[in-house]
């Protein structure tokens, strides 16, 4: 069995209620709630909320909130692993037990059904303890400057001097999107990152976390792009 849990607590600073935020004239979390169900890879669907007015929203796109998320969880130090393992323990306790779990953040309107498709299809039936999405540095962080309190600026790694920027490793971040990953892996707090997680490369059209005004924008525009 599958579940898929999106994370939205009520406080949100830089962003005031930025989980139920309309975006293009409907809440944003309503984005992840409708494509986790259009994508059929779910058992289960909940929000994990502490909040009742995102509790009522995400019930009524279709998702479930079976319970209310503990204060304890619910601060700006929480991390997505306690708060999906919360999720997995409280449906223990009810018998129900899930193989994998998928974690998708509330404020990710640029991805669609099919990444989560592919994403699952890739991670189901593999060794890995997690897959998440990743996107190409636009730059060559080789080749990154350092400032100091004067805006003098230094190369991190002068070796890299010469080096061409077609010559560099590509590198890639995290896209803070979505976190397949297998049941027993969140129980057990793994790290994401630092565990045995394949990446998904997604375009940068796709990535781009939302956490100001600025990043709002940035991505309301991309949506238009894309849709």
């Amino acid at each position: 069995m599958n579940l898929c849990v999106i994370p939205a607590r009520g406080g949100s600073k830089r962003i005031p209620r930025k989980n139920i935020k309309h975006f293009f004239g409907k809440p944003i979390i309503s984005y992840p709630i409708e494509n986790a169900i259009n994508s059929k890879c779910f058992d289960k669907i909940i929000v994990s909320t502490d909040d009742d007015e995102i509790k009522e929203i995400a019930q009524k796109y279709g998702a479930e909130v079976p319970f209310d998320r503990p204060k304890k969880l619910a601060d700006d130090h929480t991390g997505i692993l306690e708060v999906v393992k919360h999720a997995i323990n409280w449906y223990a306790k009810k018998q129900i037990h899930f193989k994998n779990v998928c974690c998708i953040l509330p404020t990710t309107p640029l991805i669609n059904k099919s990444i989560i498709v592919e994403t699952y299809e890739l991670f189901k039936n593999s060794d890995y303890d997690y897959s998440c999405i990743v996107c190409e540095f636009p730059s060559s962080v080789q080749r990154a400057l350092k400032s100091d309190e004067n805006n003098m600026v230094q190369m991190i790694n002068s070796h890299n001097y010469k080096t061409r920027t077609q010559d560099l490793e590509k590198l890639y971040y995290d896209a803070g999107q979505l976190y397949w990953g297998k049941a027993n892996s969140y129980l057990n707090l793994q790290p994401i990152l630092l565990s045995n997680t394949y990446g998904y490369k997604i375009s940068s059209l796709l990535a781009h976390d939302i956490d100001s005004k600025e990043d709002w924008d940035i991505v309301e525009s991309l949506f238009k792009i894309i849709n």
